[in-house]
């Protein structure tokens, strides 16, 4: 195994035509995703992605990563994708039987990178990792090699990721569900559906992208707003970033989305990913005043009903404990933000000073609920 830094756009670039092969059907490890965050989030960054190629020279594994100086963490290595975009199930891209390998070489590049006698433009002081897959095989075997060199890590559980298993018929699906949920789906598909005031409209051709973008932006802001929030769409970074990753991403169908019209109004919208096994229902919006219709159900019912439909093994809610998740039967997943210090005594010093920092303010959070102050 042969492990290269690839720290220049140019060099990423050149990865491309082999980089979805890695991320095995998963939306948001692929090239579409994750170089659009880049660009749209790369500045005062630099990256820090790691390609391994095996010794015929084929890239087997890819760590899609940057690193940044920040305050007294120092050199901080993350995932590209990190922060406000919220990409769940990040993890060291690799082919099935190459897996463990390349991330064990990873972790001993890693190693010597950041060894106390050498100078090297590749040395970094702490790996954090936000929201990872709690027994990630390849976050493991990095984590193992890493430990074992020397270096030390913690780990602090994370938002749960939700994902709802499918049967092989809607049919089966309904009849699980809690009496009252059923019921509101039912209702819902007579007064909408049944009745013809309501018409669900998916996401067909390039030239209906630009408008459905609008649509969506728009209907999400309005409930956010609503609520007294800003929404995700004033901030114009995620907003560029979400626009271009759409259209690479219905480029390369594994987007759609979804959106309910009542009596020829948009009310409701779902931007989900698919893959051959599912969906990755990541961002909605609805009009406020359509609640006494229950949009969201309608919206839900269908895209749940079509993946059914389509074979797949799940709908995959994502990262948040929101209470529409459990009302549809999804099981959560736990993930885990983890923080790794380099084998060296300055970032391991610094790393126990944050470590007990956090602990002092769970310690003072605690006392606080328990004598009443919140």
């Amino acid at each position: 195994m042969h492990v290269t830094r690839i720290a220049t756009t140019e060099d990423l670039e050149r990865l491309r035509p082999n980089w979805n092969c890695l991320a095995h059907g998963m939306p948001f490890r692929t090239w579409q995703w994750l170089f659009n965050w880049w660009k749209h989030y790369g500045e005062g960054k630099t990256l820090y992605t790691l390609a391994v190629h095996d010794d015929g020279g084929v890239l087997v594994g890819v760590a899609p990563w940057y690193i940044e100086r920040r305050g007294s963490d120092g050199l901080v290595i993350q995932f590209l994708g990190a922060g406000e975009v919220c990409t769940d199930y990040l993890t060291i891209l690799g082919t099935m039987e190459h897996s463990s390998a390349v991330s064990t070489a990873i972790a001993e590049w890693l190693v010597g990178a950041s060894e106390e006698n050498v100078e090297s433009e590749d040395r970094w002081d702490l790996l954090d990792f936000e929201s990872m897959s709690v027994g990630d095989p390849n976050i493991e075997s990095l984590l193992s090699t890493l430990h074992a060199n020397g270096c030390v890590f913690n780990r602090r559980p994370a938002a749960n990721c939700w994902r709802l298993d499918l049967p092989s018929s809607w049919d089966e699906f309904t009849s699980d569900l809690k009496r009252t949920q059923a019921k509101t789906v039912r209702r819902v598909s007579r007064r909408l559906f049944d009745s013809g005031r309501g018409l669900m409209r998916t996401l067909d051709k390039p030239s209906q992208l630009d408008e459905r973008m609008r649509v969506f932006v728009d209907l999400h802001q309005l409930r956010w707003t609503s609520l007294g929030e800003p929404g995700c769409f004033e901030s114009p970074q995620f907003s560029q970033f979400l626009h271009d990753s759409a259209a690479d991403l219905f480029s390369a169908e594994m987007l759609d989305i979804r959106c309910l019209e009542i009596e020829g109004q948009p009310v409701a919208i779902e931007f989900f990913l698919t893959s051959a096994t599912s969906r990755y229902v990541y961002q909605g919006g609805l009009d406020p005043d359509s609640l006494q219709e229950s949009p969201g159900h309608a919206i839900m019912s269908t895209i749940i009903r079509d993946a059914i439909e389509a074979g797949c093994q799940y709908v995959d809610f994502l990262r948040g404990d929101e209470p529409y998740k459990v009302a549809w039967g999804a099981r959560p997943l736990q993930t885990e933000r983890i923080r790794v210090a380099a084998n060296r005594l300055g970032p391991q010093l610094r790393n126990h000073a944050w470590f007990a920092g956090e602990a002092m303010k769970g310690w003072i959070k605690q006392g606080f609920t328990l004598n009443g102050v919140h």
